[in-house]
């Protein structure tokens, strides 16, 4: 073999290397997109939907960029995206005073519901219970079509303020929304005119059915197996859990927390019909225990009683606080939020100010793996999901323009993310999947004699991935488009994940 061959072959060698590093690495980005215009765009929440892919929910100034019109000030800013981040369609929604978003959920036909507050009482708002001028919100609830055409409207509240934080469907086909009202009239059946946690029991076209104030407030909510609900929040700096019947009436509450603050996230039923609180805390005591320093990720597990069976403190010597929590397939934990730690748990480079920290946790909440994913200015999550295929979606917003952050329009940025995990998934068989030719200079055959759907990812020399699509059968794909040099080929399907290098010359 002559000298120049050598060296080709060791190139390749060096390169596939570094393929392997960035393609086996335990957690990798499949893509991220910046959406928004030249003015403040922030406050994203997500939820999956039924076609594979996502409906986003927040707040925009803008009226540029992605964005089309704007009614004054802040408007709901609607977005569905596709499977890869594709902008399908974009609404806003709102008066001329401030509307923000604050949860969304795919409805059963087909449609969403969005909840949030708004100051407005024109527009594609009316009702609103506050004195003109006054900026006093209302809870605002808005149903829209699949295409994300206002089905109704409501605005929920009094006369003072009144802030919706989370909204789920429920089993009836009518809605729970949940927040925090000061307000001592209007729809508000009971308060003393401190602020407090305010539920609201809707049925399928809006009009309230029930509702409930309690002592506190209230950050999330959630239909749990015997037909009630389980509302998240915090009262007297204490994290809050609440469990109530379907009709409104409290079984039973409990507190947790230290002697310093605790501020809530998001709750989930577990598995085995117990409570997953994610939130962070100032303590390090009481029922708090390792704080790192600052504020920590703080999750409280508990038995189906409130009972705690185990808590846990994340984080590092400066804030890290979380804001979204679900449960995984594989019984695990992923929770998201922001850090501007750099050591203790976060053991990801910090962007700086802070980034969207991200860990995936067992059952008894060990550490499985961690990433920061930001730049140098401010980047926070609100949403984080399992998405398909050993990946997750983390929904949030970013004012960085470097780092992970590409494509800022101005300002605030919603910022979707989506991670790849292949870490412990078994290797598919290379009888299973035949690529050919390889090298290759046009034309790529990749064929699976498996039966059942794959996802097909393609990696450049940069790392990046340059293809993503489903895989059934056999593909063809026209290798002529890309530069010469080591390709990494990705096939992942529910039976393990099969990798090959690929050479194009």
């Amino acid at each position: 073999m002559n000298f120049t061959i050598m060296k080709k072959y060791f190139l390749f060698f060096i390169l596939f290397s570094i393929f392997c590093h960035c393609v086996f690495a335990q957690i990798n980005i499949e893509w991220k997109k910046c959406y928004g215009g030249s003015g403040d765009d922030g406050g994203a929440h997500m939820a999956i939907t039924d076609d594979g892919g996502y409906i986003i929910a927040g707040y925009t100034w803008s009226c540029n960029g992605d964005i089309t019109s704007n009614h004054g000030w802040g408007d709901y800013w609607i977005v569905k995206i596709d499977s890869v981040g594709i902008i399908q369609w974009q609404k806003t929604i709102g008066g001329t005073e401030h509307d923000r978003a604050t949860s969304v959920m795919q409805t059963t036909d087909g449609g969403y519901i969005v909840s949030g507050e708004s100051d407005s009482n024109d527009g594609d708002v009316y009702g609103h219970h506050g004195i003109p001028g006054n900026h006093k919100a209302d809870f605002w609830v808005v149903k829209l079509n699949a295409s994300g055409v206002v089905i109704w409207q409501k605005s929920l509240g009094g006369t003072d303020d009144d802030v919706a934080n989370a909204i789920i469907q429920s089993s009836d086909g009518g809605y729970v929304v949940v927040g925090g009202g000061k307000s001592t009239d209007g729809d508000i059946s009971s308060n003393n005119g401190t602020k407090k946690l305010w539920v609201v029991k809707l049925d399928s076209i809006g009009s309230i059915q029930w509702d409930t104030s309690l002592n506190g407030y209230a950050n999330s909510v959630i239909q749990i197996t015997n037909g009630g609900y389980a509302i998240g929040g915090y009262l007297n700096d204490d994290l809050l859990l609440v469990i109530m019947d379907s009709l409104g009436g409290v079984l039973w509450q409990e507190t947790y927390g230290g002697s310093s603050w605790e501020q809530p996230g998001e709750i989930i039923q577990t598995n085995d019909k117990g409570f997953l609180i994610a939130g962070d805390s100032h303590s390090n005591d009481g029922d708090v225990t390792g704080n790192h320093g600052g504020q920590d990720f703080w999750v409280v597990k508990t038995d189906s009683i409130g009972n705690i069976i185990w808590q846990k403190s994340y984080g590092g010597s400066n804030g890290d606080n979380a804001w979204a929590l679900s449960q995984t397939s594989d019984g695990d934990y992923i929770v998201a939020g922001i850090t501007s730690s750099s050591d203790g748990d976060v053991t990801t480079t910090n962007y700086g100010s802070y980034d969207y920290w991200i860990i995936k946790i067992d059952t008894i909440g060990n550490i499985k793996w961690q990433k920061s994913l930001g730049g140098s200015d401010s980047d926070s999550p609100f949403s984080v999901l399992e998405a398909n295929n050993h990946s997750y979606i983390i929904a949030g917003e970013s004012k960085s323009f470097n780092g992970d952050v590409i494509g800022n329009h101005g300002n605030r940025d919603y910022w979707i993310v989506k991670l790849s995990d292949i870490t412990g998934i078994r290797q598919i068989k290379k009888e299973y999947v035949q690529v050919f030719p390889n090298p290759t200079q046009d034309k790529l055959y990749i064929k699976t004699i498996e039966s059942i759907s794959s996802k097909l990812e393609i990696y450049n020399m940069q790392c990046e991935l340059i293809i993503n699509k489903k895989l059934t059968g056999e593909q063809c794909i026209d290798f002529s488009r890309f530069a010469i040099g080591v390709y990494i080929i990705r096939v992942i399907n529910d039976n393990g994940v099969f990798i090959e290098k690929i050479i194009k010359e």
